[in-house]
Formats: C-alpha cells, sequence, structure tokens
C-alpha cells in the first residue's frame, strides 16, 4: 500500500508564463511507474470535472418546446442559437447564477458582447457571435447561468426545465495533456515524472485551476485509499 500513498504536491515545480496567466506547466517529479499512472488518471478527473464555475445552462422563448421549432426572428434557425450559448465563457466572480433576460432587434448579427446589458460584465469572450436576426426579427429570451463543475447539469436529450432548452455547457473550459517523462541519469532508478500542461478559458487563471485541481486530487486520492484499506480488511476477514 505504500506505493499506492501519493501526495501530488510532494516534488512538483510549476512554470507560469507572466504574460499569459492562463497557461501553464506543472512537473511532479520522482515518480515511480504506477504513480505517475495513478496521478495521471486522478489528475484528469479532478481538473476537468471538479473545478466549479458558473455557464449558461439553459434558454427559454416563448412559445418554443425544442430546438427545431421555428423562430421567424432568427436567420439560422434555433439550433445554431443554442449550439452558440454552449460557448459563452463566464467569470463567475463576477456573474452570479440566476435567470436573465435579453431583447435584441434586427436587423444584423448578435454577439455575446451585447449580453453584458443582462448578464455584467462577467463576460468574459464578447465577440462570440450568437445569431443573427432579420430585418425585422426581434430577439426576447431568458437564460439560465448555473453554477457546477466539469460537463453541464443538463444534457440535450433531457426534457425541459422550467420551459428552459437545456444547453450542454462546460463550466470550466480547460485544455489539459499530461504526459509521463521518463527521467535521465544513472540515479534515477527508473523513476519518471509527470508534465502537466494546461490552459484555461479566461474565468480562471492557471495558477488557480491548479491549486483548485490539488485539491480535488488530494481528495480523490484519500478516498481511493479508504477504500482500498476497507477491501482489504474485507479480504482478510473472509480468509
Amino acid at each position: 500500500m505504500g506505493e499506492f500513498i501519493v501526495d501530488p504536491v510532494v516534488a512538483h515545480e510549476v512554470k507560469w508564463t507572466p504574460e499569459d496567466p492562463h497557461t501553464g506547466e506543472i512537473f511532479i517529479r520522482a515518480l515511480t511507474p504506477f504513480q505517475a499512472e495513478l496521478l495521471h488518471t486522478v489528475l484528469r478527473e479532478a481538473l476537468l470535472n471538479h473545478i466549479e464555475g458558473v455557464a449558461v445552462t439553459g434558454v427559454r422563448l416563448e412559445g418554443v418546446s425544442n430546438v427545431f421549432d421555428a423562430v421567424p426572428a432568427l436567420e439560422g434557425g434555433l439550433a445554431e442559437l443554442v449550439l452558440n450559448l454552449k460557448y459563452i465563457r463566464l467569470d463567475g466572480a463576477l456573474c452570479r447564477p440566476g435567470i436573465y433576460p435579453f431583447a435584441a432587434r434586427g436587423p444584423g448579427r448578435i454577439e455575446s458582447g451585447r449580453l453584458v446589458d443582462a448578464l455584467g460584465e462577467g463576460v468574459l469572450n464578447r465577440d462570440l457571435n450568437l445569431c443573427t436576426l432579420h430585418p425585422d426579427g426581434e430577439l426576447r429570451m431568458e437564460l439560465r447561468v448555473e453554477r457546477g463543475s466539469g460537463s453541464a447539469l443538463t444534457h440535450s436529450e433531457q426534457p425541459m426545465r422550467d420551459g428552459f432548452l437545456p444547453i450542454s455547457a462546460i463550466f470550466v473550459p480547460l485544455r489539459l495533456s499530461i504526459d509521463v517523462v521518463p527521467e535521465e541519469g544513472q540515479d534515477s532508478g527508473g523513476r519518471v515524472s509527470l508534465s502537466v500542461r494546461l490552459r484555461t478559458s479566461g474565468s480562471l487563471s492557471a495558477a488557480e485551476v491548479w491549486s483548485s485541481g490539488l485539491t480535488a486530487a488530494k481528495s480523490l486520492l484519500a478516498a481511493s485509499r479508504d477504500a482500498l484499506d476497507a477491501l482489504s480488511v474485507q479480504v482478510a476477514a473472509g480468509s
């Protein structure tokens, strides 16, 4: 069991990019291959599914019951609008969960920057194209913002909640790669390192994501260790 107990805080170094706080690389050194594979799995789970953020998870339009319904104001159709709403990036410190009304008139493109009046300064990517309105088109909708971690609380195949079309949002969008790298030198003893490279969408800095990820990873490791300890006791009792 000794090899299973890994503290990812030990023997790790970070390289943050001063000009880009949303990019970083972390090295965890002097691991056995078993420890490296274990941390690879745990860190990926922690970083992708256990960091909290906010996202648009639903949209409601009067008279609309599914994404294939016709909305006369829209040139590209409702499905295009729902898909584009998925990619709105929100700062959880500035945008609170709730239901936000929004209205716009045509003609022309409606970009996510127009949502600042409704959602506040927490809208990060303000040049995202949401939809195009006909010259006489008028769009009225309500957006539901929720807090969560990992993937969306709702999925497109689930029924509407309170009349909202669900949006498969990602609460903290993150580009992540984790590689196992053999350590060099005669004294390496077959040890390896983990190279963790991450880039956030802007809602959190790379340092904040890593700090939250470490906390989640330690909890996952502790839970796994407790489960294995309990299993060992059961096996011993039954033998």
